[in-house]
This record gives C-alpha cells, sequence and structure tokens, in this order.
C-alpha cells in the first residue's frame, strides 16, 4: 500500500506540473522544472522499492536510507541517483538532469528558459513511461 503512494504522489506532481505547463506563463517555468523533478524522484522510489539487498528487504526508500546511513553522511539525493545508475541505467541520466535543473531553479536562479521547462517534462514522461510496473 505504501509503495503505491509513492506512485500516486509522483502522479500528483505531474499532474501539477502539467497545469504549470498548460497556464502558458513562462514566469512559472522553474516551478515545471521542480514539479519535474519531484515527480520523477517518487516515480523513481516506486520503481525500486522494495528493494532486496544484503540479505533483506527495505520496504522503502526511507527504510533503506536510515539503515544504511544511519549519521546521514551521504545526502538522499545521493543515495537516490546512485540506486537509479544502479537499478534503471536507462534513465539515469535524464534523472541526475533533472537534479540539476531543479537544483538550479530553486537555489541559483528562478528564471528558467522555456526550453528548460520543456526538456524537464519530456525527461518526466519517459521517466514515468520506464519506471510504471
Amino acid at each position: 500500500m505504501k509503495m503505491q503512494n509513492k506512485r500516486l504522489h509522483g502522479l500528483h506532481n505531474n499532474e501539477v506540473c502539467d497545469l504549470l505547463i498548460r497556464s502558458g506563463k513562462d514566469n512559472c517555468n522553474d516551478w515545471i522544472v521542480t514539479t519535474a523533478f519531484y515527480s520523477a524522484l517518487h516515480f523513481v522510489h516506486h520503481h525500486i522499492f522494495p528493494l532486496q539487498r544484503f540479505q533483506r528487504i527495505y520496504r522503502s526508500f526511507e527504510i533503506y536510507y536510515t539503515v544504511q546511513y544511519p549519521d546521514h553522511e551521504v545526502s538522499k539525493h545521493t543515495v537516490t541517483r546512485n540506486l537509479v545508475k544502479k537499478y534503471i541505467s536507462e534513465i539515469s541520466s535524464k534523472y541526475n538532469w533533472l537534479f540539476k535543473e531543479c537544483y538550479n531553479a530553486r537555489y541559483k536562479t528562478y528564471l528558467v528558459d522555456h526550453r528548460i521547462a520543456k526538456t524537464a517534462k519530456e525527461y518526466l514522461e519517459d521517466i514515468k513511461i520506464r519506471t510504471n510496473k
């Protein structure tokens, strides 16, 4: 049940991304990129977990992170990116691109070109398709 919630959360964020795109406002491009990335994050967590590793089944990313990184010496985003590279390598470059562009939109500049927003949505759609299980 909990894993399905990750997928639903991703679909919810995806719907918000679509609403922002349909608004046609360029001043929303930073939020298009941000919602695309966080949709992708939920989709990949849904796809990867539950995960059997180290003779243990991890039901969720949060459990995996807490057990494997109890001191939080590595960020959750880094751990997710590494898991995507290992278990869904075909989308790894797109996921990493979304991560980088979301970081830029949130922490460096909210002024995001419409081409970046369009690419973010395209990458999200590919990730959504490839993580649907």
